[in-house]
């Protein structure tokens, strides 16, 4: 009988086979459920100039899963004889929908064309960056395209050239990180012609110009602040950003104070320490607490720190303590609140994000609260006042009662809510409001505009509390903390005219 010669792989290939024919059935199943899956690995022929021709090489992972699934996919670019000369990784996350502020990096697909090699953002939208094969740098090297040529001008630009700038600055980073390092044994000079982190930071930073031409002032600052915080002062370290790089970022954060500073709609003045307690007070707008320190009557009032049970008021016109009197809690607290904290992936889907806190009754089951299903609560951060007993005045001008369906108010019937309040955070005759972090924002907060309007009294406090406003938006209160103790800075606020 004639046996065909096998080769090794194939031999081992055709014993499992046939071993398998002899397990059980079950058993066979259970052996390919439990196998785990392959890399798929596809090569193609890149074209690289006349006759020289590369490969392309592209491993696509098998999905990583837990709560979701990662899927990762690897591109390189080799020379003809194996050398690399790009390479790309892109991890597609299944969850929820996650940007590069938050370390997730956009997909971008890679492809050999006309003698070079093309990246693009996976959407298929322009612009693209070509580059071509040097032969004599034994490297890629990019291409200036007209459309490369007119988001690297570094006038402002906005819309969708504003877009197609950030866009190139995404391609740029991942060409710069996926280039190849300089090889001493084969003489190779490494890296991406044109492309280095003085071009890459020269493009963010431009994208940081834009950004406050649209008027995005936080993306802004997070980008300056991204840039010039990655740049080292340490003499070993790799990269040491040109003068002219460093007087950019330095003239935009200048920009960025002066837009500030000139739009800020309150002002605050004649700043006065009032005194020190132990420790942070409660405000009306803390959930579940008793408030020590509150307004009441145009003053604002504190809770002794010891056994007394009693309050001393401060009144601001007639800049003086009052006398002692038993402690009297507000018409108007959130101490019969609660907050409720809910972390899902799920609500991702309904609400954009995956954690609320939201206050809530405290006879309100924590069950029935699912903002999913528009069921009863409000964002703290939203959080404006507490008016009426415990009702809740809340961004966007609207007054939730503990029900599923909040009031909607003027800005003149929200002021006249505020001011039966014991404070919180409204001013400027409801024009801004003060956040919990002790910034300033438009009451129709965009996510974007901030004034740090009470800045630091010295530099080695920090505010240990959200500032509390007075009911007539005349006065608002910090509470500084430096070492053990805590300061009470008042200010007076000043509206500046619309």
């Amino acid at each position: 009988m004639h046996v065909p010669r096998v080769r090794g792989g194939a031999f081992r290939a055709l014993a499992l086979i046939g071993l398998a024919l002899l397990l059980p059935r079950s058993a066979r199943a259970d052996d390919e459920a439990n196998e785990e899956p392959e890399s798929q690995v596809s090569e193609e022929a890149c074209a690289l100039g006349p006759g020289r021709v590369g490969t392309l090489r592209t491993i696509a992972e098998p999905p990583a899963c837990g709560r979701y699934c990662t899927t990762t996919t690897s591109f390189s670019v080799e020379d003809k004889g194996g050398a690399p000369l790009l390479g790309l990784t892109n991890t597609d996350f299944s969850g929820p929908s996650l940007s590069e502020e938050e370390g997730f990096e956009p997909l971008i697909n890679i492809r050999c064309e006309r003698g070079g090699v093309v990246i693009a953002l996976e959407d298929g939208g322009a612009p693209e960056l070509r580059f071509r094969f040097d032969p004599k740098a034994h490297r890629l090297e990019l291409v200036h395209t007209p459309l490369l040529q007119r988001v690297l001008l570094a006038t402002p630009l906005t819309g969708v050239d504003a877009e197609q700038r950030a866009r190139v600055r995404a391609l740029a980073r991942a060409a710069l990180a996926g280039a190849p390092a300089s090889d001493p044994n084969t003489g190779t000079q490494g890296g991406i012609g044109g492309i280095d982190q003085t071009f890459v930071d020269g493009l963010t930073l431009a994208t940081a110009r834009d950004a406050i031409e649209a008027g995005a002032w936080e993306r802004a600052q997070k980008i300056i602040d991204d840039v010039s915080g990655a740049w080292s002062s340490d003499p070993a370290a790799t990269f040491h950003p040109p003068r002219a790089l460093r007087q950019r970022a330095a003239l935009l954060r200048n920009e960025l104070a002066e837009q500030r500073k000139n739009s800020q709609p309150v002002h605050v003045a004649a700043p006065k320490r009032l005194g020190t307690v132990k420790k942070p007070q409660a405000l009306p707008i803390d959930p579940g607490l008793a408030p020590t320190l509150f307004w009441r009557r145009g003053e604002l009032c504190v809770v002794q720190e010891d056994a007394s049970g009693t309050m001393r008021c401060y009144a601001p016109e007639a800049q003086h303590w009052g006398r002692a009197l038993p402690s009297e809690q507000p018409a108007s607290s959130a101490r019969d609140l609660k907050l409720v904290e809910l972390n899902s992936w799920g609500m991702e889907a309904c609400v954009g994000r995956t954690s609320l806190s939201l206050v809530v009754p405290k006879e309100v089951p924590e069950s029935s609260v699912n903002p999913c299903e528009q069921g009863p609560g409000t964002e703290l951060d939203d959080v404006l006042a507490v008016v009426d007993g415990n009702g809740l005045l809340r961004a966007g001008f609207q007054l939730d009662r503990g029900g599923k369906q909040a009031e909607a108010l003027t800005v003149a019937a929200a002021n006249a809510a505020f001011a039966r309040s014991a404070g919180g955070l409204l001013a400027g005759n409801g024009r801004s409001r003060f956040l919990r972090d002790g910034r300033l924002a438009l009451a129709a907060d965009d996510g974007e505009h901030r004034w740090d309007v009470l800045g630091a009294m010295t530099q080695s406090e920090a505010w240990a509390a959200p500032p509390l406003v007075s009911p007539d938006q005349r006065w608002v209160v910090g509470q500084a903390k430096q070492g053990e103790s805590i300061t009470l800075w008042l200010f007076q606020l000043q509206s500046t005219p619309p």
